[in-house]
């Protein structure tokens, strides 16, 4: 400093050893000067925008005139044609728009609730200032803990999903499981209760195993509903990731889908906004030293992740001392009201719209930001080591979310991280002794109404363990988890209660509350013939653990490998997250923006090592029932139905019309040349609340599998997509002008293929 003036100047640096070639040095320097140039970087994030279907827009509002990617159009159109009782799996890069993908069947009109389940408070709370934003609402839709201080919205909900108003809600599974459980099994009842969403969808094998089973007994309730929900009206389910192994691809399919009716839209893709760098020290010392360094040094907002909470403490209180006051801290001791500020105050977002921040730094466990979607972080640091892929890569994930490169840096002790990681990873999963004697106790307690069925009691205790209360019932339903896995036992709604001829109604609904407060403690299952077997029991249980186990301990040494730099991880990673479901191989795309091996390896091809091929999935067809409403007019044995009209009028004022109806009636699917796009959102605001999607690019047409309404527009024109359906066996109904020429006879459509009627008669028929 001279006089008055201050003179400032930058420091290259970047996390890189000092062992490093020169090349390595230079390819960090200017990976991390991408960073720094933010919306200026040409590696950022290239979305294929595609115009949106009528629905998409006529539910989320008019910004949303397109998708985001070809996975996110066929994830949306896949979800809002799901029939009733049907299960979805989605897996959807981060920055596709997963959230908008759920809520868009749920907006588009109609009565009936969606209910979304989330990890975390935080991300209730942040989903729902999303939602109010894009609905210009401030009704309330995350239901939290007594303890978060929204005691007036938790009754407001319940009164609202009791009277059929609560179009969505954002909740915990443990909040389904316990104080929701009689509003959501009353809305079943009433058919009122229309979709499950399982956001952060593979939780529900990696937590649900282990110290939040209710991600996973939330199936049992899914029974329930389906089975007392009006027929028709039972709740479909939609399970969202960015990430799934074969694992939990499985473990979802089991507990939450039915056999021929799980479908699965697979769009996964590494992300290339992070590149990773990674450090081994032999001390803490040096470690803590190099993480100081990474903090002090790497822009901000940033994200420094441990193991253990009394690391978050300890790093919380020496980034303080060193003179970092916009700094706080989120793990699972973190208090709602806590953890909200530290979230709003990094983020300069809440409930009811943006503040100032007050944090630039978050130190965190891994109970820190899962799914919270801040757009801006650009560094990511550990000061550990974490104990699986997942883990990692869905921290490293809480990194340039807004698409521009962000920098992701992890240091360890082997000597002190690795023996911590090994810990975390060696999940609870209870062994066949003493899931045995727990079984046994649970069973010879169980009542027998039902000769096929046995009421489990949570809260029975073996004499001798010592366990008592809520950690007696999550060893309980550990145990009955894994014997579900093991094909010991099945889960069943409970039985239902029926009211009495002559009771009151204040018995009745004394008797039902007493009745819903059972369910919450009780199990219903049924066994296979040899699950009392003792010596069958324990040869599936430990067959079953030891897989389980194995891919715990594969996923750690797996991230250890990788963080060496003998392979690509990106490519490590891609391969982690390809999955098979049934015999189908479902691949993920690898990407790398710079890891430690491809620095060292070669230089960057456009700026990145590795780049990922766009997915571009199948849609999900589930056919729904009575999809076809004109059938009585085709001819046997062809698929295809001519509506044609007989003049200007006609097309006029009659075939957007009918078109509406034939989307009512199921059959939302349009397309064809003859077809505008005012045209097409007129027919969705006709067709409301149904969903009306215009296959714009004729692949809905070829890909032959679902029915299809095609509009014509002149007497000469043909369409190849509609050739391609002419002699096939999947519902087309071919709307054209009465004198449209047949493409390879010299005669007009409608005299040369029999199954034909005007738009007057298809119209008076619906």
């Amino acid at each position: 400093m001279s006089g008055k003036k201050l003179r400032v100047w930058p420091v290259s640096w970047a996390p890189i050893g000092s062992d490093s070639t020169e090349a390595e040095r230079e390819a960090a320097r200017a990976d991390l000067q991408e960073v720094h140039l933010g919306l200026e970087s040409a590696l950022c994030r290239q979305l294929h925008y595609i115009p949106a279907d009528p629905f998409w827009t006529a539910a989320l509002g008019e910004q949303y005139t397109h998708y985001r990617s070809w996975g996110q159009q066929q994830a949306a159109r896949s979800v809002v044609l799901a029939p009733a009782k049907s299960t979805t799996i989605i897996c959807l890069p981060t920055g596709h728009g997963k959230t908008e993908t759920a809520l868009a069947a749920s907006l588009l009109g109609g009565r009936g609730l969606t209910l979304v389940v989330v990890p975390t408070v935080v991300l209730a709370i942040d989903m729902e200032r999303r939602l109010r934003s894009m609905t210009n609402s401030d009704s309330w839709f995350a239901y939290t803990s007594p303890e978060d201080g929204r005691e007036e919205s938790r009754r407001e909900i319940v009164d609202a999903i009791r009277f059929g108003r609560q179009r969505v809600v954002f909740t915990s599974p443990e909040a389904v499981a316990a104080s929701l459980a009689q509003p959501l099994q009353q809305a079943a009842e009433a058919g009122l209760l229309r979709s499950l969403v399982l956001d952060e969808a593979h939780l529900i094998e990696q937590w649900g195993n282990n110290f939040r089973p209710e991600y996973q007994t939330i199936a049992s309730q899914l029974r329930n509903w389906r089975r007392t929900a009006p027929t028709g009206t039972e709740p479909r389910v939609l399970a969202m990731s960015a990430t799934l192994t074969g694992l939990q691809l499985e473990t979802i399919a089991q507990l939450f889908g039915e056999s021929d009716s799980t479908k699965i839209v697979w769009a996964a893709q590494i992300r290339t906004e992070p590149s990773l760098y990674v450090d081994r020290f032999h001390s803490a010392a040096e470690r803590d030293a190099a993480v100081s360094r990474a903090v002090t040094m790497l822009p901000r907002p940033l994200a420094l992740y441990v193991s253990k909470i009394d690391d978050a403490r300890r790093w919380t209180a020496e980034l303080r001392k060193s003179g970092f006051q916009r700094v706080s801290s989120v793990t699972g001791d973190s208090t709602p009201s806590g953890r909200r500020e530290a979230l709003e105050g990094w983020s300069g977002q809440t409930a009811s719209g943006p503040r100032s921040t007050t944090y630039d730094v978050i130190v965190g466990t891994s109970a820190f930001g899962l799914g919270v979607d801040l757009p801006d972080v650009r560094s990511v640091v550990h000061a550990c080591l974490p104990e699986t892929v997942d883990r990692y890569y869905q921290e490293v994930g809480r990194g340039g979310r807004d698409g521009r490169p962000s920098l992701a840096y992890l240091a360890t002790a082997g000597v002190i991280d690795d023996p911590i990681a090994q810990k975390l990873n060696s999940q609870a999963i209870i062994g066949s002794p003493k899931a045995w004697e727990r079984w046994t106790t649970m069973f010879r307690g169980s009542p027998r109404d039902d000769p096929a069925h046995y009421d489990l009691d949570l809260d029975a205790r073996p004499p001798r363990l010592p366990e008592t209360g809520a950690k007696n019932r999550l060893w309980n339903l550990r145990t009955l988890n894994l014997m579900v896995r093991a094909g010991l036992a099945r889960i069943h709604p409970a039985a239902p209660l029926v009211r009495e001829e002559a009771e009151t109604n204040e018995q009745w609904f004394r008797r039902l509350g007493d009745y819903y407060a059972w369910i919450t403690t009780h199990v219903r299952v049924s066994l296979e013939p040899r699950t009392n077997d003792p010596n069958h029991f324990r040869e599936r249980i430990e067959a079953t653990r030891t897989v389980m186990i194995n891919a715990q301990w594969n996923a750690l040494s797996r991230l250890r490998r990788s963080m060496t730099g003998q392979s690509c991880i990106g490519e490590d990673l891609a391969d982690y997250y390809t999955a098979s479901f049934g015999e189908e191989t479902l691949n993920t795309a690898a990407a790398c923006r710079g890891c430690p091996h491809c620095r060292r390896e070669g230089p960057a091809e456009f700026g990145l090592y590795r780049t990922p091929w766009d997915p571009a999935p199948d849609l999900a067809w589930q056919p729904p029932p009575h999809a076809e409403p004109l059938k009585t007019f085709r001819s046997a044995g062809t698929s295809l139905l001519g509506i044609y009209w007989n003049d200007a009028q006609e097309r006029k004022h009659l075939v957007t019309g009918l078109i509406a109806k034939l989307c009512r009636a199921g059959m939302s699917i349009i397309g064809g040349p003859g077809l505008t796009s005012d045209e097409a959102r007129r027919i969705q605001e006709a067709a409301s609340p149904h969903p009306v999607i215009v296959d714009a690019d004729g692949t809905l047409a070829v890909a032959g599998e679902v029915p299809l309404v095609w509009v014509a527009d002149s007497s000469d024109l043909w369409d190849p997509a509609v050739e391609a359906r002419l002699d096939g066996s999947v519902v087309t109904y071919l709307i054209h002008p009465v004198e449209l020429r047949h493409p390879h006879r010299p005669s007009p459509f409608r005299n040369i293929h029999t199954a034909s009627i005007s738009v007057e008669v298809a119209g008076r028929a619906l």
